[in-house]
C-alpha cells in the first residue's frame, strides 16, 4: 500500500499548490483589508483586533490538541482500511469538540466582561472590544464541532477540496468587510461576519467529506470511551506544543498591549502577520505530508519515512532562506510604504529579527511534523516548555531594555537555542540518521544558495537604496527564484526513489 500512503509527485504538488494558492488568496485579502480596516477603524480599534486575536488564540487551547490527534488517527485507520474506527473517531470527536466549544464560549464571555481591567484598552473602545470577543466566543462554539470535517478531508488527502472551501471563506470575508466599511459598521459586525463565514465553510467541509467517503454518518452508538482516552493521551501532548506556539507568537502582542497602548501595537502586528504568513509557506511543506507521515508510521515503513523526512527538511530550508533574505532586504520598505508610516514606527532591526525567525523556523517545522506523526511528542515536551516560558521571560526583559525590537529579538534568541536544533535532531535520531552528517549535509546544501541570494539582495540595495514597490517586488522574486529552483529539485525526489513523490 506504499503508493496509497505517500502521494505521487503530481498528487503532492497539487495538494501543496492548493495550500499555496489558498494562502496567496489569504495574503491578498490581508493586503486589501488591512489598510482599509486600519483607516476605517483607526489605530486604537485596529490594535484591539490584535489583542482580541491573542486572547482568542489562548482560548483555542481548549482544543486540547484533539484536532491533530484526530488527523493522525484518521490517517492511520484509513491506511489500514478500518472504516468502523474512522466512524467512531469522528463521532467521538464531535461529542468532545462540542463540549469543549461550549467551555470556550463561556471563557470568552468572562474575558469580554473584564476586558477593560485586563488590558490597557482605550475607554472609548472597551465596549466594542467586549462585544467583538463575545461574538467570537459564539463562533468558537460553532467552529469546534464543525472542525472535524476539515480534519477528515485533510486526513484522507482531499486537501484540494478542503482548500477550495477555505478560498470560498476568504472571498466571503473580503466581500463582507467591504460591506462593513460601506455601511460604517464596527468591530461587532466584523465578528458577526466571521461567525457566518465559519458556519458556511464548516457545512461545506461536511458536504465535501460525505461526498469523498459515502455513508460516513456520525452515530451516537459509535462514541467509544476508549477512543476518548486515546485521543487525549496524544492530544494533550500536542496541546502543550500549541501552548508554547502561542507563548512564542502571541506573547509579543500581549506584552506590547500591556506595557503600551493598543494603537502602538498596530505597526508591529502588521509586520508580525506578514512574517507569519511568509513562514507559513515553510510549514505547508511538511504539513501537506502529515497525513502521509502518520499513515507510514502506522504501517511502520521506516525506509520511506527516512526518505520523506530528509527531502522535506531540505525543502523547508530552501524556502525559509528565500523568505529570510527577501524580508531582510526589502520587507521594511514595502511594509512602511504600504502602511504609510515612518521608519521610527517600524525600525529595520525589527524586520531583520523577523527574517532571522523565518530562517530558524525550518527545522522546527519539519522536525515537529515528523515527531507528531510518529507519536513521539513526549521527546520534545521539556524543551518546548523551556522555549515558551523562556520567550515570555526574555521578552519582558528585552522590551524594557531595547524597546519594540526586543519583543521579536527574544523570540529569535529562544527559538535558536531550543527547538530549532532539538526537534530536527530528535527526528533524525529516531530514524537512525547520524547527527553530525545530518547537519553537515544541511549546511553544505544551503550555504551556496544562501550566499548567492544574499549577494543579490545586497547588490539590489546598493544600486537602488530606496526602491519603489514594483522594483522591490521584482527583487524579492529574484531571491525566491534562486531558492525556488533548489526547493523544486528537492521536491522532485533528491532523496527519494522516482516512484515516491
Amino acid at each position: 500500500m506504499a503508493e496509497l500512503l505517500v502521494p505521487s509527485r503530481a498528487q503532492y504538488l497539487r495538494q501543496l499548490g492548493s495550500f499555496y494558492v489558498t494562502d496567496l488568496l489569504a495574503v491578498g485579502v490581508f493586503l486589501v483589508l488591512t489598510p482599509l480596516l486600519l483607516h476605517h477603524l483607526g489605530n486604537a480599534r485596529f490594535g484591539v483586533l490584535a489583542i482580541a486575536d491573542s486572547v482568542l488564540g489562548y482560548i483555542g487551547l481548549l482544543n486540547l490538541g484533539l484536532n491533530p490527534a484526530l488527523t493522525r488517527f484518521l490517517a492511520g485507520s484509513e491506511a489500514t482500511g478500518n472504516r468502523e474506527r474512522t466512524v467512531s473517531l469522528l463521532s467521538t470527536s464531535a461529542m468532545l469538540f462540542g463540549v469543549l466549544g461550549v467551555a470556550g464560549g463561556i471563557v470568552a464571555s468572562l474575558v469580554a466582561a473584564h476586558i477593560g481591567t485586563l488590558f490597557n484598552v482605550d475607554a472609548a473602545v472597551v465596549d466594542d472590544c467586549a462585544r467583538f470577543i463575545s461574538i467570537k466566543g459564539l463562533e468558537f462554539i460553532i467552529a469546534m464541532p464543525l472542525g472535524i470535517y476539515a480534519a477528515g478531508n485533510y486526513s484522507i488527502g482531499s486537501m484540494v477540496k478542503m482548500n477550495g472551501v477555505r478560498a470560498v471563506g476568504g472571498a466571503l470575508e473580503t466581500l463582507l468587510a467591504f460591506v462593513v466599511v460601506w455601511t460604517g459598521s464596527g468591530l461587532a459586525m466584523l465578528a458577526v461576519n466571521s461567525l457566518c463565514i465559519t458556519l458556511a465553510t464548516g457545512l461545506l467541509q461536511r458536504w465535501s467529506l460525505r461526498r469523498a467517503v459515502p455513508n460516513l454518518n456520525l452515530r451516537f452508538d459509535a462514541i467509544k470511551p476508549g477512543l476518548v482516552r486515546e485521543l487525549f493521551s496524544y492530544g494533550l501532548l500536542f496541546a502543550l506544543d500549541n501552548l508554547i506556539v502561542l507563548l512564542v507568537f502571541k506573547t509579543d502582542d500581549l506584552v506590547i498591549g500591556a506595557v503600551s497602548s493598543a494603537a502602538a501595537l498596530a505597526s508591529y502586528a502588521v509586520a508580525g502577520q506578514v512574517s507569519r504568513a511568509l513562514t507559513n509557506t515553510v510549514g505547508r511543506i511538511p504539513g501537506t505530508l502529515f497525513p502521509a507521515l502518520s499513515a507510514l508510521a502506522a504501517k511502520n515503513d521506516r525506509d520511506t519515512l527516512r526518505r520523506v523526512f530528509c527531502r522535506t527538511i531540505d525543502a523547508c530550508f530552501a524556502t525559509s532562506a528565500a523568505i529570510a533574505v527577501a524580508l531582510a532586504a526589502f520587507g521594511g520598505d514595502l511594509i512602511r510604504g504600504w502602511l504609510g508610516i515612518q521608519p521610527e514606527a517600524l525600525p529595520d532591526v525589527v524586520i531583520y529579527c523577523f527574517a532571522a525567525f523565518a530562517m530558524c523556523h525550518a527545522p522546527v517545522s519539519a522536525g515537529s511534523k515528523y515527531l507528531a506523526a510518529a507519536g513521539l511528542m513526549k521527546r520534545v515536551a521539556f524543551m518546548t516548555i523551556i522555549e515558551g516560558f523562556g520567550n515570555l521571560g526574555l521578552t519582558l526583559i528585552l522590551v524594557r531594555v531595547v524597546g519594540l525590537p526586543g519583543v521579536i529579538l527574544a523570540t529569535v534568541i529562544v527559538q535558536i537555542s531550543t527547538t530549532s536544533w532539538y526537534n530536527a535532531s530528535q527526528a533524525a535520531r529516531d530514524m537512525a540518521l547520524p547527527l553530525p552528517a545530518f547537519w553537515r549535509d544541511r549546511v553544505l546544501r544551503f550555504a551556496g544558495p544562501m550566499l548567492a541570494s544574499g549577494a543579490l539582495a545586497v547588490l539590489w540595495r546598493v544600486l537602488i537604496p530606496h526602491p519603489s514597490a514594483p522594483v522591490a517586488i521584482a527583487a524579492i522574486l529574484s531571491c525566491f527564484a534562486v531558492h525556488g529552483l533548489l526547493a523544486w529539485q528537492v521536491l522532485r525526489g533528491a532523496y527519494a526513489e522516482p516512484a515516491v513523490l
